[in-house]
């Protein structure tokens, strides 16, 4: 993890659809913090329409871990498109539309390749989805 204005980035992984005790217990000893959070991981939870392309492993106490730390943001990619999803009062993203193909017949999210630009104020947290241009 970082600290960067007053927000705590934490990122883990979980490209192998895997988080384990160990990473687990890690994420919540970096949760216990006055700062904002911001969480990172490759593949999604086990959660709403995300379950159809997500990990399990370690999914559900990741998601009580968001809850019980007051995370503010929740990052993941995988899923190669663009999508928002509340998970309780975390601002959920899919943000996978950064190159590879993309998944046009799950019903959900924009399939186009994109960038998120997140800015970090005092007030604050933000993002912005950022389409990017195929040509």
């Amino acid at each position: 993890f970082f600290d960067f204005g007053g927000v705590r980035f934490i990122s883990l992984d979980n490209a192998d659809a895997v988080l384990d005790e160990d990473e687990l217990a890690f994420l919540e000893k970096s949760l216990d913090t006055d700062l904002k959070k911001v969480v990172l991981a490759h593949a999604p939870p086990n959660y709403d329409r995300w379950s159809v392309h997500c990990f399990y492993k370690g999914s559900d106490k990741l998601l009580e871990l968001i809850e019980e730390y007051d995370v503010d943001y929740a990052f993941f990619a995988h899923i190669h498109l663009y999508d928002e999803l509340m998970i309780g009062d975390t601002q959920g993203i899919i943000a996978g539309g950064a190159g590879a193909p993309l998944y046009k017949n799950y019903g959900f999210g924009i399939p186009e390749t994109h960038v998120v630009k997140v800015t970090v104020t005092p007030e604050g947290i933000s993002h912005e989805y950022i389409p990017v241009s195929d040509e």
